[in-house]
């Protein structure tokens, strides 16, 4: 991990000594192509969610719970289960004809 961490500021470095390289040599396209790879590089990661009462969390251990919790409630409206089969009903082959015939007509 510590390898990983070396090597990531030492590209930041880079980094910005290559943005402040093309800000004195007038390279505007490159100086903005590094400012934009330079913001892109920093992406925090934040795991904070609210619970029931509108606390924050950020417990891994309370967010899986939360999260299970949240969707069993939005699935399960009012403890209504639904019926998920569903009936295909095919036209039979006079109203078939017929429709075509109406179509191509």
């Amino acid at each position: 991990m510590q390898l990983v961490d070396i090597s990531r500021k030492k590209e930041r470095i880079s980094a910005s000594y290559n943005i402040e390289a093309n800000s004195k040599n007038k390279n505007i396209r490159e100086l903005h192509m590094d400012i934009g790879d330079f913001k892109k590089d920093y992406q925090p990661i934040t795991n904070i969610i609210k619970d029931g009462k509108g606390d924050l969390v950020a417990d891994s251990n309370s967010i899986l719970p939360r999260w299970r919790n949240h969707f069993s409630q939005l699935l399960n409206v009012l403890g209504v289960k639904v019926d998920r089969r569903t009936e295909i009903h095919t036209p039979g082959p006079p109203s078939v004809l017929r429709s075509t015939w109406i179509l191509k007509s």
